[in-house]
C-alpha cells in the first residue's frame, strides 16, 4: 500500500473483509482489496481543499460494511466527515456542522434497531460518533438527516479519539488537553443492538450469503467460516431463494 504522504490511519472492513481503507495527509483516501492487495479506488475530491489543519485522521467502516466515513474532508469551504458508500464508492453525502476540522470517526460496534416515530416500522441503522478540533462531539444515525446529539465545548482543546463500549451504549472521548469524557446513552435514545441471528439476516439482504455452513449438530451458524458473496444473484442461481 502506498501514499505520497504520512499514513495516519488504516482500517479493516470487519463486515466485509474484502477491503481495507487508508487515509493520509496527501489528501487522499484509498481502498485496497485484500485478495490481491491492489488498490480498488482512490478518492481525492472531498479532500482537495484540506490543509494540514489536523494532527490525526481516524476513519472508520460502519458495522454493516456499507459505509466508510473519513475524517477531515471539506465541502464548500466547511469541514465535514465524508461518507463513502461501498456500492460504487460514491461520495455524495457527508456529516456537516463542525466548525473546525474533523479529527476522528468511530462507529458503534453494533447494528441498531428502533421503531420509526412516524410509521412505527422498525428500522436497522448504524450510529457514528465524530470528534473535531472545535472541541465538540456529534453523534449521528444513518437513518436520520440531523445528529442525534451535539456536545459543544466538551474540552479545552481538540478531540483526539473516540471509543465505544462493547455494549454500544457508552462512549469514552479523549482530548489533546489530557482529559477524558464519559457519555452514556439509554436504549430508548440509541436503539437496541440487533442479535447475531438478525445481523446475519441483515447481511444476507445486503450481500447475499451462503447458508451451507449451518451446523446440524448445534443448529448454529458458523460465523467465522460463512462465505460472503458479493452478488445475491449468485445465490439464486445456486438454488437459494
Amino acid at each position: 500500500m502506498h501514499h505520497y504522504g504520512t499514513f495516519c490511519r488504516v482500517w479493516w472492513n470487519d463486515a466485509h473483509p474484502k477491503y481495507i481503507a487508508s487515509q493520509s495527509d496527501d489528501k487522499s483516501l484509498r481502498v485496497w482489496r485484500t485478495h490481491d492487495w491492489q488498490q480498488e479506488c482512490i478518492i481525492t475530491e472531498p479532500f482537495a481543499e484540506c490543509g494540514g489543519t489536523t494532527h490525526i485522521l481516524r476513519l472508520a467502516w460502519s458495522p454493516d460494511g456499507q459505509y466508510l466515513v473519513s475524517a477531515h474532508a471539506m465541502n464548500n469551504a466547511g469541514p465535514t466527515a465524508q461518507i463513502v458508500e461501498r456500492d460504487g464508492w460514491k461520495t455524495g453525502k457527508d456529516f456537516v456542522g463542525h466548525r473546525k476540522a474533523v479529527t476522528c470517526v468511530r462507529f458503534n460496534p453494533h447494528i441498531l434497531s428502533k421503531p420509526c416515530k412516524e410509521t412505527g416500522k422498525v428500522k436497522n441503522f448504524c450510529c457514528c460518533a465524530i470528534g473535531s478540533r472545535d472541541r465538540s462531539l456529534s453523534v449521528w444515525m444513518t437513518c436520520l438527516k440531523r445528529p442525534l446529539v451535539v456536545v459543544h465545548d466538551l474540552f479545552s482543546n481538540s478531540v483526539l479519539d473516540v471509543s465505544w463500549s462493547q455494549t454500544g451504549n457508552q462512549i469514552l472521548v479523549c482530548s489533546w488537553d489530557g482529559t477524558v469524557a464519559y457519555i452514556e446513552f439509554s436504549e430508548e435514545e440509541l436503539g437496541r443492538p440487533i442479535s447475531a441471528e438478525e445481523k446475519m439476516s441483515w447481511h444476507s439482504k445486503l450481500y447475499g450469503k451462503s447458508h451451507a455452513n449451518i451446523s446440524p449438530s448445534n443448529n448454529q451458524r458458523n460465523l467465522a467460516s460463512t462465505l460472503l458473496i458479493e452478488n445475491p444473484d449468485i445465490l439464486r442461481e445456486s438454488g437459494y431463494p
